[in-house]
Order: structure tokens, then sequence, then C-alpha cells
């Protein structure tokens, strides 16, 4: 396991403190010629590191502690994607809040060579599922109608990407 500092970039954790910040406060004696660096403490600190020539002139770490509540999160709503027609044919997505749908990218796997990739997104906003299409090259469509902004999804909805169909299921 390694530590990091700033200055100098990874270090054994097993150290108190990073060495090369320690020798050069002289809290570590510099070795003399042909001496033994003192046990688990390197000889030279790196000439290249985090931060290249540049690392003496970096900011210290911030340490600010923010007392902000955390961020909203969307309500436990559950659903599935169940592909009714296409190459996925009988599978099941589970679906959540920032759930993407790709052909290779995503939560969501279509292999469908006419989805994008990634293609769609679904969030759920005001307690229902919500879902955008990415600008994909062959559309996202609801109910036969392609979508271009985001479209709030109810029960029963179709979705279309590709040559994939699938029912969405809210689950109680």
């Amino acid at each position: 396991m390694e530590k990091f500092c700033p200055r100098h970039g990874p270090y054994d954790a097993a150290l108190p403190e990073c060495p090369y910040c320690a020798r050069e406060a002289g809290r570590i004696p510099a070795q003399a010629g042909g001496e033994a660096p003192e046990r688990g403490y390197p000889a030279a600190p790196p000439t290249e590191g985090v931060g290249g020539p540049f690392a003496a002139a970096a900011e210290p770490e911030d340490h600010t502690l923010l007392d902000a509540p955390p961020p909203h999160a969307p309500p436990d709503l559950q659903g599935i994607f169940w592909v009714k027609r296409g190459p996925a044919r009988g599978q099941i997505f589970r679906l959540q809040h920032g759930t993407i749908v790709g052909r290779s990218q995503g939560t969501v796997l279509l292999r469908d060579l006419k989805v994008s990739n990634p293609h769609a997104k679904v969030v759920i906003e005001d307690g229902r599922f919500v879902l955008w299409d990415f600008a994909s090259s062959n559309g996202t469509f609801v109910n036969g109608e392609r979508i271009r902004q985001a479209r709030p999804l109810q029960e029963n909805d179709e979705i279309r990407m590709g040559d994939t169909v699938m029912v969405l299921k809210i689950l109680t």
C-alpha cells in the first residue's frame, strides 16, 4: 500500500511521512557518498515525478470540510426494461437513476448493430422514469414516436432503439 505526497508522489505507507519531505526538513540525515540510506528511506528524491519540474510550486492539498447536506437522492422507484423484440428478446434489465443504454458501453447493453454507443439514458425525476436520447444515429422511439428531448415514461410504454423493442414495467 502507498501514501501520496503532492510534491514527490507515492511513497511506502509504512513510513510516517514522505521521506523526501522529511529529508528536506532535516528530519532524516542526508547520506554521505557510499552510505546506505536509513532503513526504508530511498537515497534521493526522484528527479521527475508528480508535477515534473514544477513539483516544488505545487499548491498544498485542500482540506476544506463542507457542511452542506448530501445531494438529493432520487426516490426508490424500481423498474425494468423487458425486451419484447430484437437480438436480446426475453432479457430483463433493471432500471435505476442514471442507467445508460448502449451497444458496448453502459449498464444496459444491447447487442444490436443499430444501437449507438452510448444511445440513451434513463433518470428518475419527480417520481417517474424519464428517457433521454443521446442524439443517437438511429434514434430512440417511445410508442412509435421519435423523441428529441427528455420524455417521461409510463408503465407499458414501448421503447425502440435500433431493432430492439423494450417494454417498461414499473415494480411496486
